[in-house]
């Protein structure tokens, strides 16, 4: 049994974190890999951040575009924007 050095918890063997307050129990330990010597760490990968406002911008540009078309299409607005020569 592994003793939290938080709380003083007893916690089975094979645990990571406490049951109790959560504390780390022992610092995660690299093991290589079965591949060329690779490392593999048992901390999890850091998250990715969210660029959800680069998507929010091509979204925006997107609908905007479509918008020029179908005035360009069905109203003649091409020529109103002097993008059309006549």
């Amino acid at each position: 049994m592994k003793k939290c050095p938080s709380c003083g918890t007893e916690n089975p063997d094979e645990a990571r974190y406490c049951v109790k307050c959560g504390a780390l129990l022992s610092v995660p330990q690299e093991t290589t890999g079965p591949y060329s010597g690779e490392v593999i760490s048992e901390t999890p990968p850091p998250e990715k951040k969210s660029k959800w406002w680069i998507w929010l911008i091509i979204a925006i540009v997107a609908v905007l575009l479509i918008a020029l078309g179908i005035c360009c299409i069905v109203g003649g607005g091409c020529t109103m924007l002097g993008l059309m020569n006549q």
